[in-house]
């Protein structure tokens, strides 16, 4: 697995490389790419071939980056280099981006926006935050994220949490009577208006429809309590289901997953679907999932067994197990 981070501070770049297999996840080795005038395609491939071959390639299945564009050219070189092993896109990036761009959708845009003023207004000022939280039970309305572009929703899902609390504290007479309740325009009035405003609370909700069947993804995809290549494809197709089923505009924000499960979507998604028990028994597959992940771990097989006996083999078993 490799990742990069940029200090903003300090402008170092540091590239992390992590070895995973069934004992755990360990940290191989970092590098300073700091000093590196282009870190193209051709620089983070010869970086990628190495570490590959400091490992040995007979032990990599998978290289996992994230989705700059350099970083997925170097992973198809390698692909073309090494024809045993796959490079995969981090799937808690893809389904971050998903949120980032439903997010610059003008409808969420705005709901996320109201939400940022209202919890800019309260926790700019300590008398509020108290009196918010005399009103919510000791409850805050910030949460730290999973990921950048998760936490902006996971705020809005605690100010819906919060909804009664936020809107007595507002029309409470201890407000009323503050300064803040005698003021007349800016930050305070944008927060109250927003907070009585029903139309807000509705349209919030509207996407969080939207986010909590995607956030769902994320904790699996960045969880560490098991192997979850066996469950990604499943959980993407849950998740928009349930889009499908709970949202009135479901086309264009499905449209926004299957743009970016195209770039995450691998080979191993299929086979890790189609060769576990949970989905193999007692779920109902359609026509066009079973055909896409028996084809993929068709390719999978071909591509990760360097036996023809013993592919030819799995290929066969493959074929015996269709329903």
């Amino acid at each position: 697995m490799c990742n990069g981070w940029t200090d903003n501070i300090s402008h170092t770049h540091i590239m992390n490389f992590l070895v995973h297999s069934s004992r755990g996840t360990i940290f191989l080795k970092s590098i300073d790419a700091s000093n590196v005038a282009s870190r193209n395609t051709d620089y983070y491939f010869e970086l990628l071939d190495k570490v590959v071959e400091e490992v040995g390639e007979e032990f990599v299945v998978q290289v996992v980056t994230d989705n700059e564009g350099a970083l997925k050219a170097a992973g198809r070189k390698l692909m073309e280099k090494r024809p045993h092993l796959y490079r995969t896109a981090c799937a808690a990036h893809c389904i971050d981006l998903c949120l980032e761009d439903i997010g610059k959708k003008k409808n969420v845009q705005k709901v996320l926006s109201d939400g940022k003023i209202v919890t800019t207004f309260i926790y700019n000022h300590t008398w509020t935050i108290n009196l918010m939280t005399k009103y919510t039970g000791g409850r805050q309305i910030v949460r730290p994220g999973i990921t950048r572009f998760a936490t902006q929703f996971l705020q809005i899902q605690a100010i819906v949490e919060q909804k009664r609390g936020l809107k007595n504290m507002f029309n409470s007479e201890e407000f009323r009577r503050s300064k803040f309740g005698k003021e007349k325009s800016g930050p305070v009035c944008e927060a109250k208006t927003i907070v009585l405003d029903n139309n807000f609370w509705t349209k919030a909700n509207d996407i969080l429809k939207i986010f909590e069947p995607l956030v769902k993804v994320l904790r699996l995809a960045d969880g560490d309590d098991k192997p979850t290549m066996g469950f990604i494809y499943e959980a993407v197709d849950r998740a928009k289901q349930s889009i499908r089923q709970n949202c009135r505009f479901h086309a264009t924000y499905n449209a926004i997953v299957d743009e970016r499960w195209k770039f995450m979507h691998s080979d191993l998604h299929s086979a890790g679907y189609y060769l576990n028990p949970q989905f193999q028994y007692g779920v109902e597959h359609g026509g066009d999932v079973l055909s896409e992940t028996f084809d993929g771990t068709t390719k999978v097989i071909s591509r990760l067994e360097r036996d023809v006996d013993d592919q030819i083999q799995a290929l066969n078993q493959n074929l015996n197990v269709l329903p």
